[in-house]
């Protein structure tokens, strides 16, 4: 979430500030526990941003694999305390800003054991 800021060319006015949130999600992730890339996550947003949020993560087939919250630490490679296999992996995000607006997102990642 970023913070734009304009100022005035003469110092007139009070400076415009407006919040922007820029959504990124990682393309995989090798959950190891080395240290990176252990849990897959939505970037760049938060509740304080969207309070009412739900990120879904399904497998190739579209059975759904975990729901996870927009402020927790991610998802770890695991079904019901399991390991899952490496393969791809698809997510579903439902995002409501502040002013009640729909932002949806699709997409997929890498899930790489080694």
């Amino acid at each position: 979430i970023y913070t734009i800021v304009v100022n005035d060319k003469n110092g007139c006015a009070p400076d415009a500030r407006l919040e922007v949130s820029v959504i990124q999600y990682p393309k995989f992730m090798t959950p190891n526990n080395d240290g990176f890339n252990d849990t897959w996550k939505i970037i760049g947003a938060s509740s304080s941003f969207y309070p009412s949020s739900n990120i879904f993560i399904f497998d190739r087939y579209g059975k759904p694999i975990v729901t996870i919250p927009i402020d927790g630490e991610g998802w770890d490679g695991t079904y019901n305390g399991k390991i899952v296999p490496s393969s791809d992996y698809w997510f579903k995000i439902q995002l409501v800003d502040r002013k009640g607006k729909v932002h949806q997102h699709n997409g997929h990642f890498s899930l790489l054991r080694r």
